[in-house]
């Protein structure tokens, strides 16, 4: 009890306030900090320390070490782990606390098989499914991937996988320098390159060059929404030549390969509108043009899929 210890403290020094500041070393112009000093508290352990060192022992756990639910007793050999609440108790930095939280709630959908984050950027949504299993989701923001590797829908291709221990691979973030979290295995590889953040930062520059010609921000949304398309596109043509490689001939791989002509025209066309110079025509004459182009790339995209599921179906 800390009113306990200052009790006996100052009883042993006669009750001289000076005498025991002198005899700790605390300097006399910080009087106000003798509680934060004398004020220690531990564990069931019995290991107790002062709240600045628990303060900050904490902070370096959570903050540089990204620990949650494993932080230990500060004491050297000491196994015990610090609970939630005394961890919430002991920090006064809510940013730290918030941290805490993350990491708690983390190691929770990490440990649940029917959990998983939305790798959207910014969303802190989690999906949750009935059994796990490599198909399609979607979450609550609009982004759909695979629920088992967290990537974009990658059908008839199958998830990424280490190139040496074959486990699943799942990209959190960060750069394309990769290390396997089998700890068997530890292998270090490149993850493929993407290329839409670019897409979309062109984009955005010729929609605000647009709203200086007069037009509105709802207006030049239509921009946004072709890239989109264009994304949605050319996914769908990267996993169709895997599926038409080993695609028998018959009629229905002829319609097949059509529609995937099709949508490959109409991908490019669409492509070279989002890259062209706005002085070229004029904004009305562009944004017709790439509505119309869009809306033909989406439906033909969806024709595809609907192709692929005839195929899948007849084999």
């Amino acid at each position: 009890n800390p009113a306990t210890i200052t009790r006996i403290l100052l009883s042993h020094f006669n009750w001289d306030k000076e005498k025991l500041m002198e005899r700790c070393g605390l300097p006399r112009d910080h009087g106000s900090r003798i509680a934060a000093h004398l004020y220690f508290t531990g564990l069931e352990c019995g290991h107790k320390f002062c709240m600045q060192c628990w303060s900050e022992y904490l902070t370096t756990k959570i903050i540089e070490e990204g620990m949650g639910q494993t932080i230990s007793c500060p004491a050297h050999g000491c196994d015990i782990l610090v609970d939630d609440n005394t961890v919430m108790r002991l920090i006064t930095d809510s940013k730290v606390k918030l941290k805490y939280q993350h990491l708690i709630t983390n190691s929770f959908v990490e440990c649940n098989r029917l959990l998983k984050w939305c790798p959207a950027p910014d969303c802190h949504h989690v999906v949750k499914v009935q059994y796990p299993d490599a198909k399609p989701v979607r979450c609550k923001c609009g982004r759909q991937f695979c629920f088992n590797c967290g990537e974009n829908w990658h059908d008839p291709v199958k998830c990424k996988e280490c190139p040496k221990c074959h486990v699943t691979i799942e990209k959190d973030g960060g750069c394309n320098h990769m290390v396997c979290r089998n700890q068997n295995c530890k292998a270090e590889f490149c993850w493929s390159l993407r290329f839409e953040h670019k897409l979309y930062a062109q984009v955005k520059q010729k929609m605000e060059e647009m709203q200086q010609h007069n037009m509105s921000w709802i207006e030049v949304q239509f921009l946004k929404k072709a890239v989109d398309v264009l994304c949605q596109c050319r996914s769908t043509l990267m996993y169709t030549y895997v599926f038409a490689f080993y695609l028998k001939k018959n009629n229905q791989s002829i319609i097949f390969e059509n529609n995937q002509a099709d949508l490959e025209n109409a991908t490019e066309v669409l492509s070279g509108y989002l890259e062209r110079d706005i002085s070229q025509d004029s904004l009305q004459d562009i944004k017709q043009k790439v509505q119309d182009k869009y809306r033909y790339s989406l439906f033909d995209a969806i024709c595809n899929f609907c192709s692929i599921v005839v195929c899948e179906r007849t084999h």
